[in-house]
């Protein structure tokens, strides 16, 4: 999965798309290979987003600005659960 990151207004400089490509992986099971993360970091807002997009589907959430890694993790929880009620429903 091709991860990109947009910062809005941030000072960090951790290396944010080593760690979102590894907690990613969690979702390569109900993705293909072309799928595309776009995560959004507004730092003045304190707001964290994750947009994936994979074939004709696309995943968004957003998630209140804590601590990134723990931002991360929700968001990927919340896209798995609309990936895994879109795959129940479509069969």
């Amino acid at each position: 999965m091709k991860v990109k990151i947009e910062k809005i207004n941030c000072k960090n400089n951790i290396d944010l798309e080593k760690i979102a490509e590894n907690k990613l992986k969690k979702l390569d099971k109900f993705l293909n290979k072309n799928a595309t993360c776009k995560i959004i970091i507004n730092e003045k807002a304190g707001m964290l987003e994750m947009r994936i997009s994979n074939e004709a589907y696309t995943y968004c959430a957003r998630e209140k600005l804590k601590e990134v890694r723990e931002s991360i993790d929700n968001l990927i929880l919340k896209i798995k659960n609309q990936l895994v009620y879109q795959k129940y429903t479509n069969n």
